[in-house]
C-alpha cells in the first residue's frame, strides 16, 4: 500500500515538473521559421493577421517589421516539425480544455508587452483588478482585427462581457447615460488597473465627479450624479445640454 502512495505521488511530482518546466524548453528548443512558413498552413489567420495595424510594415515596432508571427507565438520550428499540435507554440485560442503551459494568462500577457510594455496606459496592469481575477491582454483585444483599439467589442459593449449586472443597472430609471451614448465605461473605469476603488479614475467617486461636473460639498457624486430616464427624455439631448462625467 505504501509503495502505491510513494509511486503515485513520484509519478504526480513528475507530471507538475514536466508541466511547470516543458514551456520554457519548447522556446529554448525552438527556432525562427519565418511567417511565410506559418501561411502555409495557417492562411486565413495570416490574412487578418496582414490586414491588422500588427502586420503593418509602416507602423514602427510592429510584429510585421520584428519577426513577423513569431513576435507573439514565439518560434515555430518545434510546431512546424511535430505537425502543429497544442503546446508547441503559444496560442490566443482557447479550446475545450482551456489554457494551459505555453498559453497560460500571463505568459500571453507577457507577449503582448514585449511591445506595448512601456505604454502608460498600462502602467499598473499588474496591481488592477483584471489581472488578479486570471485575464490577459487578449481577454479583450484580438490581435487580428482592423477593429478600433484592436478590441474583441466596443464600450461599453466589450465591459458587459463580464459585467452583465452593471448592464442591467444602466435599464433603470436613474442611471449614467451610457445606453444614450453620451458617457462610456471607460469614462470613468480604466481597465488597465490603477489606484482608484473599481478600477475608477481618481482616488473617489467625489474626485473624479468633480474633475468635469460640479456637485454639492458633502455628497456623493456615485449615488446623486445619475441620470433620470425621464428628464432625458424631457430634455434635447445634444452636447450643449449633456455634460457626462
Amino acid at each position: 500500500m505504501k509503495r502505491s502512495v510513494v509511486c503515485g505521488g513520484f509519478f504526480v511530482l513528475l507530471a507538475f515538473s514536466v508541466l511547470l518546466f516543458w514551456p520554457p524548453t519548447v522556446f529554448a528548443q525552438a527556432k525562427m521559421v519565418g511567417a511565410d512558413v506559418c501561411k502555409g498552413c495557417h492562411e486565413d489567420a495570416y490574412k487578418s493577421y496582414m490586414s491588422s495595424v500588427h502586420g503593418k510594415q509602416y507602423v514602427p515596432g510592429s510584429p510585421f517589421n520584428r519577426d513577423g508571427c513569431e513576435a507573439c507565438h514565439g518560434p515555430g520550428s518545434v510546431h512546424v516539425d511535430k505537425g502543429g499540435g497544442k503546446g508547441t507554440i503559444r496560442s490566443f485560442k482557447k479550446t475545450a480544455g482551456g489554457y494551459s503551459g505555453l498559453d497560460e494568462a500571463s505568459m500571453r500577457t507577457a507577449a503582448c508587452q514585449g511591445c506595448h510594455g512601456d505604454s502608460k496606459k498600462i502602467g499598473f496592469w499588474n496591481m488592477g483588478k483584471h489581472k488578479v481575477e486570471g485575464l490577459s491582454c487578449d481577454s479583450c483585444h484580438a490581435s487580428h482585427t482592423t477593429a478600433k483599439n484592436n478590441l474583441k467589442a466596443q464600450d461599453p459593449q466589450i465591459c458587459y462581457t463580464c459585467h452583465q449586472q452593471v448592464r442591467s443597472q444602466t435599464n433603470k430609471n436613474s442611471h449614467h447615460p451610457i445606453s444614450e451614448g453620451f458617457m462610456k465605461c471607460g469614462s470613468c473605469h480604466t481597465p488597465h488597473g490603477g489606484f482608484g476603488p473599481r478600477s475608477i479614475k481618481a482616488d473617489s467617486n467625489n474626485e473624479l465627479c468633480y474633475k468635469s461636473t460640479p456637485t454639492r460639498e458633502g455628497r456623493s457624486c456615485g449615488s446623486t450624479r445619475r441620470w433620470s430616464r425621464t428628464a432625458l427624455t424631457a430634455i434635447p439631448l445634444t452636447a450643449a445640454t449633456v455634460t457626462p462625467c
